[in-house]
């Protein structure tokens, strides 16, 4: 019976990833929306900034008389929001790049201003991190500017906005619209390489494997094959 079910929940693939995450809704908290723009010195602007609510109401940062709800769920659903954030997400605070910015890289950034002292700090260790997993990516797709761009773009944020911001429980998200494909491989990349605490593979009775199958990686722990 395990078995079935085992089968029944690979064959569903993406289907089964997505669907807790399709229908829901934005989070309070301020959100900047980036889109492309085509143009290769200036790759992204500014398309939407708001605040969502507790109620999940959006306020217009630029002017709040105006209802921008219609033109956000919009850009939301031409952008595939969703997916691209389902695919940013992090295993645990302590295995995404920083443990101040819970996404897997910084094309989809989200961080907590409770937290902004510590994100300053460990600002250039994100950087190192980002090129380390994600250059050679990045150069291959002809990515490279949009990303020297996007991490000039955030240092900008950081120094010049959020820095005037009250350390509150406020939650910041940073969003910038690139092909799903490009989500999906740095995903890829960060969840091979970030999954295990560490990466001391070893070989016994011809399998390759840690020693616990657990994150935790516990030496006492049985070793555990693939």
């Amino acid at each position: 019976m395990i078995k079935e079910i085992s089968n029944y929940i690979d064959s569903l693939g993406e289907t089964l990833d997505w669907v807790l995450y399709k229908n829901r809704s934005l989070d309070p908290g301020e959100y900047y929306f980036y889109k492309n723009t085509g143009d290769p010195n200036s790759p992204f602007s500014l398309s939407c900034h708001f605040i969502v609510g507790k109620k999940g109401e959006i306020v217009n940062k630029e002017n709040e008389e105006i209802d921008i709800t219609q033109e956000v769920n919009q850009f939301i659903e031409e952008t595939e929001f969703f997916k691209k954030l389902f695919l940013s997400r992090y295993v645990k605070s302590n295995k995404s790049l920083i443990e101040q910015i819970y996404t897997n890289n910084h094309f989809f950034i989200e961080f907590n201003m409770e937290k902004f002292d510590n994100l300053v700090k460990n600002l250039d260790t994100f950087n190192k991190l980002i090129k380390k997993y994600y250059s050679n990516f990045l150069h291959e797709k002809n990515l490279a500017k949009e990303s020297n761009d996007v991490l000039a773009l955030l240092h900008h944020l950081i120094e010049q906005v959020f820095s005037l911001k009250s350390r509150t429980n406020l939650k910041i998200t940073i969003f910038f619209n690139l092909p799903l494909e490009i989500y999906q491989k740095l995903s890829e990349f960060y969840f091979k390489d970030r999954i295990y605490n560490k990466s001391n593979f070893v070989f016994e009775n011809g399998e390759y494997g840690l020693t616990s199958f657990k994150i935790t990686t516990n030496e006492k722990k049985n070793f555990c094959g693939s």
